[in-house]
Formats: structure tokens, C-alpha cells, sequence
């Protein structure tokens, strides 16, 4: 639109307006200087230093830095578990396939970025309750999850909850080694890490049998 008080000889320069901020993109400044840096440098001034706008930006979101604090962590549980799980569970796959598509996540192209924000949050847990709490309860929601599709499998609960631990463990760590030769795995590592966490012992064979399940836990193949 023209501004009609410019002259022709003299006319108006552009306004340049600053694009609106989301929730997200604070997030993602956040982020960026939590990997760098740690959470003692995610400070009011430094976020409005690198998304350069004023403090007044900030507080239009945000009460303080606790409460940002709070709704970042809560984004992170969002995006990286809460929304991974929605995601897996509504393509009506059968639980070994959700398994087996899960285990292989750590191998992804986004995975080492991934890796790096959950390793400083793990950091900061070790030093302030806050990160600590939100830490547990993401801990406890994926190993569910795990658990949950180790039970559809055939395991019985306990047996399910000590392959969950063992399978999530194998994620954090495969997610770290991983970092810088992320590959999507071929079939036949997918199936290998499917065998590791599913195929039947002894032991789960004849509790089975006891509780008159039969063979339903030789469904992991």
C-alpha cells in the first residue's frame, strides 16, 4: 500500500516489520543455546539477543524464565515422545512392526541433532529438579510404550518391562555411537534388532505354558 504523504521526488522507504514470534521459535532458540552452551546461558537477554527482538517479545509469551523453563521442557516430551508415540500408534501397524520401526529411530538423519538436545537435557536433570521431574516422566512414557507392545507380542508384564528397559537402553546408547553415520537400517537390521528384544527364553516359554497363554510369545519372530 502507498503512503500518500510521499513526495515523488522523496519516496517513502518500506517498514520493515519484524515477523511475528512463536511459542516454537523461542524453543528453538532455546535449544540451539542449551547443545552449545548449557541451560545456565538460556537467559531472558541471550534468547532476545538471537531471535533479535525486545524483552517485550519475551514477556508476551512468558511470565518469567521458570515458566519458560517449564513450557520447554514440556515442548520437548511433546515433539520428541508424546507426538512419536500418536505417531506410531495411528498407522494401525501390528506391534512388531511399531517395534521394530521404533528401535531403528536412533538411525535416522535427524537422530544425532535429537541426541544432542536429550544428552544436555540429561545434563541439566543431574543438576535442578525441574529438567530431573520432566526427565523421569519421559523415561517412564517410553519405556510403556515399549512395554505396552511387548505385552501385544505376547510377554507377560513383567517379562515385557525388562525387555523395555533393555530395548530404551539400547536407544540411548545406539542414538549416541550413532552420531554423524545416521543411515535408515535395511530390513534385515531392522529384524535383528526386532530378534534381540523379542525372541522368547526359556524361562518366558514355560510361564507361559503355566498361565495356559501356549505359544503366544513365539510371535516375535
Amino acid at each position: 500500500m502507498s503512503n500518500p504523504f510521499a513526495s515523488p521526488e522523496h519516496p517513502a522507504k518500506p517498514i520493515k516489520r519484524k515477523r511475528a514470534l512463536s511459542p516454537e521459535h523461542w524453543f528453538a532458540a532455546a535449544q540451539d543455546i542449551l547443545v552449545a552452551e548449557g541451560v545456565e546461558a538460556i537467559r531472558i537477554d541471550r534468547l532476545c539477543q538471537a531471535l533479535d527482538v525486545t524483552k517485550g517479545s519475551f514477556y508476551w509469551h512468558f511470565a518469567s524464565r521458570a515458566v519458560f523453563l517449564g513450557a520447554f521442557l514440556n515442548h520437548w516430551r511433546e515433539s520428541t515422545t508424546l507426538g512419536v508415540i500418536e505417531n506410531l500408534s495411528g498407522q494401525g501397524l501390528d506391534p512388531e512392526t511399531r517395534l521394530r520401526t521404533l528401535l531403528a529411530f536412533p538411525q535416522r538423519p535427524r537422530a544425532p541433532a535429537a541426541a544432542q538436545v536429550e544428552q544436555s537435557i540429561r545434563s541439566w536433570a543431574r543438576r535442578e529438579v525441574l529438567a530431573r521431574e520432566a526427565l523421569a516422566e519421559v523415561d517412564r512414557i517410553r519405556r510403556s510404550f515399549i512395554s505396552e507392545m511387548l505385552i501385544e507380542i505376547g510377554f507377560d508384564a513383567e517379562a515385557a518391562e525388562a525387555r523395555a528397559r533393555m530395548a530404551y537402553a539400547y536407544m540411548l546408547g545406539d542414538a549416541i555411537l550413532a552420531a554423524g553415520e545416521t543411515h535408515e537400517p535395511d530390513r534385515t537390521q531392522q529384524e535383528m534388532l526386532l530378534a534381540l528384544f523379542t525372541a522368547p527364553l526359556e524361562g518366558d516359554a514355560q510361564k507361559n505354558t503355566r498361565q495356559g497363554d501356549g505359544p503366544k510369545v513365539e510371535g516375535a519372530k
